[in-house]
């Protein structure tokens, strides 16, 4: 199986293999060490195109205001930034991208909260927007996020969002379609510190609509680099 997220999950998803316990310790000169978290983001990016070469019910839905509803999004790779296989998913440089999903039930609609709400004013800065739901990711506490988010001149953020403003509200409701992909999005750390674990947790700022189950908004894994 391909997808390491239960049928009955519903939620922000984290595609990691499922015997890493949520732990992704690796080493930048060790390629064995790190290629289990590579290999299944390359899998999961493969079977996207795979449908995509195969499918021409599909939809570039990236173009404004051409999207029918009636068929699946398109979703583009390039989306996904500088998290690219050739770059091993930044994990050979201490960047490692990790890869989410938005998997909802079937006629769940997201919607991102109100530009108005106090939430968008302390959390969403910068990155709100009328037809995306954002995703953010800090440290559990207070210690993991001066160790995950650290100020360094080459980089202009400790952690990078591709696409910049999360999910795109194209890709929703789900679709009956055996076709139907849910959206993907790369959080790339790039200012990890070697030797330290920091316990991460990841959230997508979204209000739901026809809702038939509880909808998970938040992941927490642990980072650890050597």
């Amino acid at each position: 199986m391909i997808f390491p997220i239960s049928l009955s999950y519903a939620g922000l998803a984290l595609h990691i293999p499922s015997n890493s316990n949520h732990l992704i310790k690796f080493n930048t000169f060790i390629k064995a060490s790190y290629q289990p978290y590579s290999e299944n983001i390359k899998t999961i990016l493969q079977e996207y195109w795979h449908e995509y070469v195969n499918n021409s019910h599909l939809e570039d839905c990236s173009v404004s205001g051409l999207h029918s509803k009636k068929e699946n999004c398109i979703f583009w790779q390039q989306d996904l930034g500088s998290c690219i296989h050739l770059q091993n998913y930044g994990y050979r440089e201490g960047r490692p991208c990790i890869l989410l999903s938005l998997e909802l039930p079937e006629n769940t609609l997201p919607f991102p909260y109100k530009k108005s709400n106090p939430v968008v004013k302390k959390y969403l800065t910068g990155i709100w927007s009328k037809d995306h739901v954002p995703v953010t990711c800090t440290g559990e506490t207070e210690a993991d996020t001066r160790y995950l988010i650290t100020q360094d001149p080459i980089f202009n953020s400790s952690i990078t969002y591709s696409p910049f403003k999360g999910y795109s509200l194209d890709f929703f409701p789900q679709s009956r379609s055996p076709h139907y992909r849910a959206p993907l999005l790369m959080v790339q750390f790039n200012t990890l510190q070697p030797g330290l674990i920091v316990h991460v947790q990841c959230r997508v700022w979204a209000i739901y609509k026809n809702a038939t189950k509880a909808i998970e908004s938040v992941v927490k894994f642990q980072l650890h680099m050597n």
